[in-house]
């Protein structure tokens, strides 16, 4: 096997997990997981240097038919000239990064042909992208077939944001806040495995009168990845906890950075655990949890806007204003990635051009981020919803959209929508829907890519970059969003 560069992201992560390992003192869980990490970086190498190539052949084969069509249908002018002219190279050359040089080019047409928008061109739209997407399921079967293991649903229990402090400090502001609390210590502090764009801990508390014996910290971080500060999140959360929406009891709040370095909330904990995530689906069954799902769901799109604070996200625009700020910001963050793809260029353009048809639909409080990862579960029931930071009103479609991967998994889409449905709830209408399904897709497809591009530009090899390198999440975005846009074109 030849190695090259492109191996280097691998190896380093590969030395870091193992050297991990080897200074663990017991056979922890953990271990056990970076030990499976392991495998599966090293049998996605394997794939990535052994079988690649062909596919990637594969693919440039079946595009001289398309530069044919794409000559006869696109606009004249000198940029498209020369575009033509680069992919007619690729299809006679084709040299080693001729694949990645018909990303760039096919990136670029996929706007024009978007901007179309007639059969022939949208047709065509879907040719090239589903050369990529033929290519990323092929890479997937293929990775799939080398470990042979099941999903990996473990965790790394190293949490990704965390931060010292003092815990003298937080003590004396639990007792500022509670007066009643004039014994109550922290027994223990854990930070909780999970996203970057905040900070979460899981304190104990012991010598208690009033407050519960476990709390959760929910601080702001600097990450790019973040929604509202959290001072805005626990009063939105204020709101829905008391319109009766299995949201956690606030507790209570600190502005400034004194205690804990940002702006944090403390919370009850409540019961229940997080199964998975939208790339980290559970390999269960359960039409039960899934309607339960949709119920809750439906809770929140029912809150009245009118018990909402004025000055919540949303609420003084149209929902396709605030659809057209997640497109711009998504895109803004991806374009300078160097990740070119015809399926994320032709959703991005498609979604802005398409951008009208929240409008015309129902109005409602959006969670935002409505996922297995901020659900907590217990007995195929909701016990809890967490992070509300990316809430705003808006059409509740996007909600639903973006439970799709979900959804189909755990039982059926169409059971989904119609436990949701039978709640009485606005329903917004197919398009909405569909359209909401690619933006979901594309939003987090472009966080998987941020993720991709550090890891393979070396500027993160660790624990969390290893894992959605190794679980190929970057393939299966790209597969999701083509499968959302041959619905919509």
């Amino acid at each position: 096997m030849q190695m090259n560069n492109d191996a280097l992201p691998y190896l380093r992560s590969l030395h870091s997990l193992l050297s991990s390992i080897s200074s663990s003192q017991n056979d922890t869980e953990d271990v056990s997981m970076r030990i499976d990490l392991s495998k599966r970086l090293v049998d996605l190498l394997i794939v990535q240097l052994e079988a690649s190539h062909s596919f990637k052949d594969d693919c440039i084969d079946r595009l001289s038919e398309i530069v044919i069509r794409l000559e006869k249908l696109l606009p004249q002018s000198d940029k498209n000239k020369l575009l033509l002219m680069d992919l007619q190279k690729i299809c006679d050359a084709k040299t080693v990064k001729a694949y990645d040089q018909f990303l760039e080019i096919s990136s670029k047409i996929q706007r024009e042909l978007i901007q179309l928008n007639t059969t022939k061109a949208l047709e065509l739209s879907k040719l090239l992208f589903g050369i990529e997407k033929d290519y990323c399921q092929q890479i997937s079967d293929a990775i799939f077939a080398q470990n042979n293991l099941n999903s990996n649903s473990k965790e790394s229990t190293s949490a990704r944001n965390a931060r010292s402090f003092s815990t003298h400090d937080m003590t004396a502001f639990i007792r500022d806040q509670f007066p009643e609390e004039t014994e109550t210590i922290i027994a223990n502090v854990s930070f909780v495995a999970g996203g970057y764009s905040k900070f979460t801990a899981d304190i104990s508390l012991a010598k208690t009168t009033s407050l519960p014996k476990n709390i959760i910290l929910r601080g702001d971080s600097d990450d790019a990845f973040g929604g509202m500060s959290v001072v805005d999140e626990y009063q939105l959360i204020e709101t829905v906890y008391e319109n009766g929406v299995c949201a956690p009891k606030p507790l209570a709040i600190a502005k400034n950075d004194d205690v804990f370095g940002s702006p944090f909330m403390l919370m009850e904990k409540m019961s229940g655990t997080c199964i998975g995530h939208m790339y980290d689906i559970p390999p269960i069954r359960s039409d039960s949890l899934v309607q339960d799902i949709a119920k809750k769901l439906s809770s929140i799109h029912s809150i009245p806007l009118k018990m909402l604070n004025k000055t919540t996200n949303g609420v003084d625009c149209l929902s396709s204003d605030k659809a057209l700020s997640w497109i711009s910001s998504s895109e803004t963050s991806w374009l300078p990635l160097n990740l070119p793809s015809p399926a994320f260029s032709a959703a991005f353009e498609w979604l802005r051009h398409n951008v009208k048809l929240y409008d015309n639909g129902p109005r409602s409080l959006v969670h935002g981020d409505y996922g297995l990862n901020n659900l907590l579960i217990e007995d195929e029931c909701v016990t809890g919803i967490l992070d509300w930071e990316h809430s705003h009103v808006g059409n509740p479609s996007y909600d639903l959209g973006y439970f799709h991967p979900m959804a189909e998994t755990l039982a059926s889409w169409s059971l989904f929508l119609d436990a949701y449905a039978n709640t009485g709830a606005p329903m917004p209408n197919e398009d909405q829907i569909n359209y909401s399904v690619l933006l979901g897709a594309t939003r987090v497809g472009v966080m998987v890519c941020q993720v991709r591009s550090a890891f393979l530009n070396n500027q993160e090899t660790g624990i969390a970059s290893s894992i959605g390198i190794a679980g190929d999440y970057y393939d299966v975005a790209v597969i999701r969003i083509s499968n959302a846009l041959e619905k919509v074109l």
